[in-house]
């Protein structure tokens, strides 16, 4: 007969002080936006940990780091297509 495992304590680490420039890069990514970095390329900055980055071409859409996870992909594929009027029902996505 198995016996049950008790999961591991959860992890809480210790507060560390940030420095003053750290704190400024992180402040810089609020509030969340997309951007416009050239013709056809565009940045969602804020809207996870990373930077997901929209390109625009003739054959389609690539995006590049669109998440950490599916629901992350999918909340920034709705900032796009807020702030691009619908870009992705207008043109497909290349996936590679």
């Amino acid at each position: 007969m198995a016996t049950a495992i008790e999961p591991p304590p959860a992890l809480t680490p210790e507060a560390v002080a940030v420095t003053p420039e750290l704190e400024t890069c992180y402040d810089n990514f609020f509030p969340a936006e997309i951007f416009k970095a050239t013709d056809g390329v565009y940045v969602a900055r804020g809207y996870n940990r990373d930077n997901p980055v929209m390109i625009e071409s003739q054959g389609g859409l690539i995006v590049v780091d669109p998440g950490e996870s599916i629901p992350a992909a999918q909340f920034v594929k709705a900032a796009f297509n807020i702030h691009l009027d619908n870009i992705f029902d207008k043109k497909r996505l290349i996936r590679w």
